[in-house]
């Protein structure tokens, strides 16, 4: 897609398209199916379908790839490099980015540091983001894990697990853990499970 046709269409979204209702009303099918429609060449990747509700934001969306099935929340926001898997859910007031900012200089004032590097986030397949959770710079989800309302991750989440708090913890494993999880470098676990990990290692 060329430059023009870009901005034109990022244009029309955030001036039109986004402000009109959710498929929660009657009829509501047909808005999402507008903004679907019209945004799905913004995308990096876009897969079908895809529904984006009110008020979401994605910038151009030229950095944003969207598996089957999934979905942009209602006012979620979505900033820099970011990957979706298939069957991704997100409720409303998501909060997704790749970018941060550099502190280590404390010999000047933060601002005058700028951005770190790009840190790619990627949410894998059947994923549920509920209402307001943040994910950070960096972060990798497994798949079928569910991040509770409000929830900040700023770590690699394993697959098969519920994550919940600022910061995050697994409260609870759906499956058996995974046998690759390292509580030293993901996600830690609540207090509960922690001993019930270190049982399972002794």
């Amino acid at each position: 897609m060329n430059k023009f046709s870009r901005n034109l269409r990022t244009l029309v979204y955030f001036l039109f398209l986004r402000w009109l209702p959710n498929s929660n009303i009657p009829g509501g099918f047909i808005f999402d199916g507008m903004r679907y429609y019209w945004c799905r060449p913004l995308f990096r990747k876009c897969g079908y379908p895809v529904q984006i509700q009110h008020y979401a934001h994605f910038g151009n969306g030229s950095m944003i790839s969207l598996g089957d099935n999934s979905d942009l929340g209602t006012n979620c926001y979505l900033v820099g490099d970011i990957t979706l898997g298939n069957d991704v859910a997100m409720a409303y007031d998501v909060f997704i980015t790749s970018l941060n900012r550099e502190f280590s200089n404390t010999d000047r004032k933060i601002l005058a540091d700028g951005n770190r590097s790009i840190a790619p986030v990627v949410v894998r397949d059947d994923v549920l983001l509920l209402a307001r959770c943040a994910i950070l710079a960096g972060v990798t989800i497994g798949s079928h894990v569910i991040v509770g309302a409000h929830s900040v991750i700023s770590k690699d989440v394993p697959p098969w697990c519920v994550v919940a708090g600022n910061p995050a913890r697994i409260v609870k494993w759906r499956k058996e853990p995974d046998p690759n999880y390292d509580p030293k470098t993901m996600t830690p676990l609540s207090d509960k499970l922690r001993k019930q990990y270190e049982e399972r290692q002794a």
